[in-house]
This record gives structure tokens, C-alpha cells and sequence, in this order.
């Protein structure tokens, strides 16, 4: 179970409000939501994945946060071909989520990528990526597909290793890793088995390998989708993972940080 309802907790009042918009992608009218800074003028920007639930109220809480922050979120539906989850359960989600081709998400997810590029108000044009599950995963492909726009990447439980592969399902991300010039940091929780510590490992010697600049932080009891904060130990990683996180994209996304 990932993320199909809100914040746990409420929105609570550092939270900017979010716009509905709609983005071409190939021929085809894709919605996302937008949230921006307070008081207009030029912010970064990042790139916010949702996982197999798509853009759900948790990740418009989300979007709006990261405004109250500082950076303009757009939080693409690529769920948008197959049509909205009718069933707000994980069977249904999955189900629905065997519809839609690898191919077609990096389609959307080039165009978000474009349109935040395009904004007058991108500054620096380099952005952030971040997603959730299947959002961490598309993290990582998209750092690797799109390496000269992406100036990082953060990564909540998403799977380095694709377990069964599909016709739909072609893409690994941990074999894209080479081609990842920005900084990464991931996190986890140990009692994920559905990604797997073993695989998480993989990922972290890979990076190594390649001389990857990639922090990876795994946290002891905490389940997968940690971040809705079900239990005590996944509260506790959703509350040091969060301002890492922040401090992490300050310091790689502000105007200037590129130049290092």
C-alpha cells in the first residue's frame, strides 16, 4: 500500500494551494497539478512522481508543501491513458497500472520535464525529480534518460530492480544507472520486502562502482509508502526523511548551486 489517501495528520497550514492544469504530451491531453511559490518570481523546480495510485490527494499535499518551500511541483497523471482508479485498493491499482507501457510514463514524464523548463519562472532550468514507489523508480530512469536537465533526484522506496519484467514492464532502473550525472539520495524501510534489501543493496554498490554521488538511508522497521506514517517506526523515518530531504534539494537545486 502506497499513497491513496492524504497526509496523515491534515495539510496543515504550510501548504500552497494546487492547480489543475493540462500538459501535450505526443498527441494526447495529459492533467497534472501545479503548485507555486508564494509572491511569484523565478523558483526552482521539481518534478514530483506519484506511485501506482497516481496523482491522489497525498501528492497534491505534497505539492503544495515543496510551494510552501519554495519550489514550483508539478505532479503529472500518467495514469491519464488508461483512466481514473476506480477501486481505491492495491489489487486495483496494480491491475491498472499492468495497462500502462514503460514507454508511455517516460513520454509524460519527458513533456513535465519540458513544461517546467518552459515556465518563465524556472530558475535554475535544471530541475528536481522525486517520486514514491513507482515514482522512485521512474526517479532514477528519468535522472538517467534526462541527465543534462535533472540537478537531482530523490528517491522514497522506489525499485532498483524490476522483478517481472512484461512487455509493459521493460525498463530496469538500476541498469540505467550509468548514464546518472546528479546527485541521488534514497530512502527505505528495512521491512520492505516487496523492493527487497538485497536489491537496495545492488543499487548501492552499483552507484559506487560508477562513482555516483547517491545517499542511500535505510530505516530500521519501517514498511514500504513509510511516508503516510501507518505506524510508529514509519512515522519516525516519514520524520527524519523529510528534512534530509529538504536539505538535500536546497543545496543541489538553489540558483547557484549548479556551478560547483
Amino acid at each position: 500500500m502506497c499513497h491513496p489517501e492524504p497526509i496523515m495528520g491534515g495539510a496543515g497550514e504550510d501548504v500552497r494551494p494546487v492547480e489543475q492544469i493540462t500538459i501535450m504530451t505526443g498527441n494526447e491531453r495529459m492533467p497534472a497539478f501545479i503548485s507555486r511559490p508564494a509572491g511569484g518570481g523565478a523558483s526552482p523546480a521539481v518534478l514530483l512522481i506519484s506511485d501506482v495510485f497516481g496523482a491522489s490527494p497525498f501528492y497534491q499535499e505534497m505539492a503544495g508543501h515543496l510551494a510552501h518551500e519554495g519550489y514550483t511541483t508539478l505532479v503529472p497523471d500518467v495514469f491519464h491513458r488508461v483512466g481514473p482508479l476506480l477501486e481505491q485498493t492495491l489489487p486495483a491499482a496494480i491491475e491498472r497500472f499492468g495497462k500502462v507501457l514503460d514507454d508511455h510514463v517516460i513520454q509524460d514524464l519527458n513533456a513535465s520535464i519540458d513544461y517546467l523548463q518552459n515556465l518563465a519562472s524556472t530558475e535554475p532550468k535544471q530541475i528536481g525529480c522525486m517520486g514514491f514507489c513507482l515514482g522512485g523508480t521512474m526517479t532514477m530512469i528519468m535522472g538517467a534518460r534526462r541527465a543534462g536537465d535533472i540537478a537531482a533526484g530523490a528517491i522514497y522506496y522506489g525499485f532498483p530492480v524490476n522483478a517481472r519484467p512484461s512487455p509493459v514492464r521493460t525498463t530496469q532502473a538500476i541498469d540505467e544507472v550509468s548514464k546518472i550525472t546528479a546527485p541521488m539520495i534514497g530512502f527505505w524501510g528495512d521491512q520492505d520486502a516487496g523492493v527487497g534489501m538485497e536489491n537496495v543493496e545492488k543499487l548501492r554498490q552499483e552507484m559506487q562502482r560508477l562513482n555516483k554521488d547517491f545517499t542511500c538511508t535505510i530505516y530500521p522497521g519501517a514498511g514500504h509508502g513509510f511516508m503516510a506514517r501507518r505506524t510508529e517506526r514509519d512515522a519516525a523515518a516519514a520524520a527524519d526523511a523529510w528534512p534530509n530531504m529538504l536539505q538535500f534539494f536546497d543545496k543541489n537545486l538553489r540558483v547557484g548551486s549548479l556551478a560547483r
